[in-house]
């Protein structure tokens, strides 16, 4: 009988131990898929960051374009307008797109005069969100965006022309891009 309660507590213990095995398995994994997942976590929110302050370059070109204009029609500073045609440029990747240009820019341009920080290279706003991943649907809703925008140059445009008693008709305004 003793025997039998001896057999049977050993096997019991080691059904047991394998379990035990088997869990600590389990656990393993699971921490192992939790530890990756931390790691897609955090690429997805790094992107969703990157992703948002392409956009918001958008934004704040728009701003900036807006705060140039008025600040050389109420001027008439040609340093302004040279800044005005420069934020254009650089969303539009015909010259180099300053270093951290997400960071404060052209606030320390027009008080110093002077570039902050080098320049980087020459790459369109648009290519930079291709670049990231952007949907198609979000590419397609900022090309709106960056649209109305163009569509503000050419008020801003006659604006700076009206400066240097330069006018064009009507129908030239509605229809044909920016003149510089």
């Amino acid at each position: 009988m003793y025997s039998l309660l001896k057999k049977s507590l050993k096997k019991t213990f080691s059904i047991l131990f394998g379990f035990q095995l088997l869990l600590i398995l389990i656990l393993g994994i699971l921490i192992f898929v939790l530890y990756k997942n931390q790691g897609n976590l955090a690429k997805s929110r790094d992107n969703q960051y990157a992703s948002y302050q392409l956009a918001d370059q958008l934004r704040q070109s728009s701003d900036d374009l807006t705060r140039m204009v008025r600040t050389y029609v109420a001027t008439g500073n040609p340093e302004f307008e040279r800044e005005y045609w420069a934020v254009l440029d650089i969303r539009n990747g015909k010259i180099p797109r300053p270093d951290d240009y997400d960071n404060i820019y052209w606030d320390f341009v027009s008080a110093t005069g002077q570039k902050p920080r080098a320049d980087g290279t020459a790459v369109s706003l648009y290519d930079l969100m291709v670049k990231e991943g952007f949907t198609e649907e979000e590419l397609n809703k900022l090309s709106l965006a960056k649209k109305n925008s163009d569509g503000l140059v050419r008020a801003e445009t006659v604006a700076m022309n009206a400066m240097k008693r330069l006018f064009v008709s009507v129908l030239t305004v509605c229809c044909a891009s920016p003149v510089r």
